[in-house]
């Protein structure tokens, strides 16, 4: 990875970074013609009737077969020596579907290229793919410590959550300037989302309230009011009408309709929660406490599924991979790791177990996050340090510095090779991984 000694800084200033757009070609018809005239077979002249009286056909009601026999008898015909025929010189051509358009490929060319823009085109639209003006830039604005970030679906825009009350919405691309500032809580926001169509966020802050709000115009439309203490996270779902869950110190995680002030649903836990996460339609919450112990409820049937029992200390942070097949937890044991949390699971439930970051007395909540392929995982870290695990073998791939302070959160970006994270420094780092 690239070193951080001196990051590009970013202000509150406007600044775009310019997106390259690729189209597909219009597809088009070929027709070839794979033998040279010089070896066309000619149509075989036919006989008259007094040679037909001197060379009776032996077979009259197979004339195909007669001409072949004396096409024997004559010999090859003139031109090129006997001898295999030549390959044709013309390439075959292959029609390829990209969506709404269509490209046209020759056979034997390059074909990780063709799956890779295969990939890029899936869905009938090429990727945006930002570029950064610099392979690691340093964002700052934020008064206090930041305690989450996020990415959000189309990977355009990020948002940050900071013990200042605020949460920033920044540019992703070019010198990634701070575009808004969301006001409203009125203690530390803890934890922040974005909607599937990228349009709203959700927020949770320690005044014991959830937000929601509008991200295009940077207005809050719903102040969420129910818990009784602060709450520590919040989640929202990826798929179907949107669903909101939260986890607080008043012992409850709780089932919200942003069309509602009120919450939809409540579940009592034995201790206080401190992380959450929703499947991906929002069927069943995962969430985690002091405990250290992670219990899944069933949204629909109000009662609990299973528990996961392994860590030894406070759950720190939840999150689901993009498959909805497993759930990484990060706690104060100094480990991270990986469930299988699919309804009919062979055997034990824990998976992996991911080490190397640290926390740190201030017990702050640290996060964890999955790549977009579900290949790497990485979280937070006392240490000042952004680790980054191979999912499949569970090594350290990365140790990225350049934070000083706790590392709070990560987020891997939706399309292309960036990671961000957010520190107690009061700043975040975003960069390429190489």
């Amino acid at each position: 990875p690239t070193p951080n000694p001196s990051p590009r800084r970013s202000g509150a200033r406007e600044s775009g970074g310019g997106v390259a757009l690729r189209e597909g070609c219009g597809g088009v018809e070929l027709r070839f013609s794979t033998t040279p005239p010089s070896t066309m077979p000619k149509r075989p002249r036919p006989a008259s009737e007094a040679e037909a009286a001197a060379n009776p056909s032996p077979n009259p009601e197979d004339p195909k077969k007669a001409r072949m026999e004396d096409e024997a008898e004559a010999g090859p015909a003139a031109g090129p020596a006997a001898g295999p025929p030549a390959e044709p010189a013309v390439p075959q051509v292959v029609m390829a579907s990209y969506g709404a358009s269509e490209a046209l490929v020759v056979a034997g060319g390059d074909e990780e290229a063709l799956e890779d823009e295969e990939k890029a085109a899936e869905g009938g639209a090429p990727l945006d793919i930002p570029e950064l003006a610099e392979p690691t830039m340093q964002l700052l604005g934020h008064g206090g410590a930041v305690y989450a970030c996020e990415f959000d679906p189309t990977g355009k825009c990020l948002a940050s959550a900071s013990f200042d009350n605020r949460i920033l919405l920044w540019e992703v691309g070019g010198d990634c300037a701070n575009y808004n500032v969301l006001y409203g809580h009125k203690n530390a926001v803890l934890d922040c989302h974005w909607s599937k169509d990228s349009s709203r966020i959700v927020s949770c802050s320690a005044d014991a309230t959830l937000a929601f709000w509008d991200a295009n115009v940077g207005m809050k439309i719903k102040t969420l009011k129910g818990h009784d203490n602060i709450v520590n996270a919040c989640a929202i779902s990826r798929r179907g009408p949107d669903v909101l869950a939260s986890a607080s110190d008043d012992n409850t995680v709780k089932l919200w309709d942003p069309r509602q002030r009120l919450p939809t649903g409540s579940f009592e836990m034995d201790y206080q929660a401190t992380a959450v996460a929703l499947s991906e339609g929002g069927e069943v919450i995962y969430a985690g406490g002091i405990d250290g112990v992670i219990v899944a409820h069933d949204v629909r049937k109000a009662c609990e599924v299973f528990r996961l029992e392994g860590h030894t200390d406070i759950i720190t942070g939840l999150s689901i991979n993009p498959l909805g097949s497993h759930l990484l937890s990060n706690a104060c044991d100094h480990t991270l790791r990986s469930w299988d949390i699919r309804p009919f699971c062979a055997g034990a439930r824990q998976d992996k177990v991911f080490q190397g970051h640290r926390h740190g007395s201030d017990r702050n909540l640290l996060r964890c996050a999955w790549s977009r392929d579900g290949e790497q995982v990485a979280c937070g870290s006392a240490d000042r340090i952004v680790r980054v695990f191979d999912e499949p073998s569970a090594m350290e791939l990365y140790a990225l510095p350049g934070h000083r302070g706790t590392v709070n959160d990560v987020a891997f970006h939706p399309t292309a090779n960036i990671i961000v994270s957010a520190s107690s420094d009061k700043s975040l780092f975003i960069g390429l991984l190489e």
